[in-house]
């Protein structure tokens, strides 16, 4: 992990409501920086209710979490995708074995591992809303692995 954290290039950064936003890079990836006008927009449809997709070679899994702290949205949504495509994936390996013994179990969890440690975010939204007279954070990822 602390050779991951070296190799990241801040990208974009902002500062909204106390919270340091930041955008980080390992690839160098650069960002559209156009002048766009702000505006209170909708959630994007894709986040509309949370999901797990399915297609050939990809599992997308869309989360959306509220909290009073926008570091624990952050955290508690990326948590919860990851959950519901790690049980996904436990579900597919475990129906594809049919006798199970401590060496196939271990194979089992390895494999799940590996797989969730590819993971990506593909997209994520932050909005917030007052609800009796708190803020709250609404944080959506959308949480993509290859299969």
């Amino acid at each position: 992990t602390k050779e991951i954290y070296n190799s990241l290039k801040l990208v974009d950064s902002v500062e909204v409501l106390g919270y340091f936003l930041g955008l980080f890079s390992i690839s160098g990836m650069e960002v559209d920086a156009t002048l766009k006008r702000s505006s209170i927009q909708r959630i994007p449809d894709y986040f509309e209710d949370d999901k797990l997709e399915i297609t050939n070679n990809t599992i997308i899994c869309n989360k959306t979490i509220s909290s009073s702290s926008l570091v624990l949205a952050w955290k508690n949504a990326a948590i919860e995708a990851r959950y519901e495509i790690a049980k996904y994936l436990e579900k597919e390996v475990q129906s594809a074995i049919i006798n199970t013994d401590e060496i196939t179990e271990k194979r089992i969890a390895l494999e799940t591992s590996e797989k969730l440690s590819h993971m990506k975010i593909k997209a994520s939204y932050i909005t917030t809303e007052l609800k009796d007279n708190l803020r709250l954070f609404k944080v959506c990822h959308q949480l993509e692995i290859v299969k």
